[in-house]
């Protein structure tokens, strides 16, 4: 299958590229037959560090346009609100598995929450169980819950570094499950959080013209976000991994 038409939060693994003007593209950032990455919605809002009834958790921006808020100012998704708000959630749009992991974090219909700030783009360097090393997105590193030794259950997110980290639970549905236990994230695993590094964004082609991109790929080993637009991702051809 092409770029265009794999799935999204599932592991890729380029197996061709038809073209050579944009095989040529791709090699220079990093992209070449071989290589493994996923793909995933590049439009969603930024993740947000909200204060609720338990405590400070992070959201990633897909889930935050699912919750609903009753604000001082009418009604909007939790993607939309702002500092001065005063919010209660009237709402979540998803199914069981997405009621119960934001109900783990407490948010659920009548929570009240403030937003603390909104976060950049930003990978956790993570090391599982002493020996891999990878990089997540903040809003990845979010939805994986656990806790130090003796600890509070609590988001990756807010782990301390270099201090072992056991998983207890992921947030998320089964394709994106399987995607986080194929790269050795799964429960009863130790995961160490090395630090944070920013994340670069490449646009290899339309000379960085974000209207026509359609598509964002990020690399499994890598703090980098390429961008193609959905033309040139149909000569890219992948399998799932």
């Amino acid at each position: 299958m092409n770029l265009s038409d794999a799935p999204f939060e599932q592991l890729l693994r380029i197996v061709a590229i038809t073209d050579a003007e944009i095989e040529r593209e791709l090699n220079r950032v990093g992209l070449r037959v071989g290589s493994e990455c996923h793909k995933h919605v590049p439009t969603n809002p930024p993740s947000l560090r909200i204060k609720g009834p338990s405590g400070s958790v992070v959201l990633g921006g897909g889930l935050t346009s699912k919750v609903t808020l009753n604000v001082n100012s009418g009604t909007k998704t939790l993607s939309d609100i702002r500092f001065e708000d005063t919010a209660a959630v009237k709402d979540i749009k998803g199914g069981c598995w997405l009621q119960n992991a934001l109900r783990k974090l407490g948010i659920q219909p009548g929570a009240k929450i403030r937003l603390m700030r909104r976060l950049p783009p930003m990978e956790y360097v993570v090391r599982i169980n002493n020996r891999e090393r990878i990089k997540l997105s903040e809003a990845t590193a979010a939805r994986i819950l656990g806790s130090h030794e003796e600890g509070q259950v609590q988001q990756f997110s807010s782990a301390r570094v270099e201090t072992d980290f056991t998983i207890t639970d992921l947030v998320g549905g089964r394709k994106f499950s399987a995607f986080l236990r194929g790269l050795g994230i799964a429960s009863g695993e130790k995961i160490v959080l090395e630090g944070l590094e920013h994340v670069s964004e490449l646009y290899p082609d339309n000379n960085g013209n974000l209207q026509e991109e359609g598509i964002c790929l990020k690399t499994v080993r890598g703090s980098v976000r390429i961008h193609l637009n959905n033309q040139k991702a149909t000569y890219v051809e992948v399998t799932t991994v």
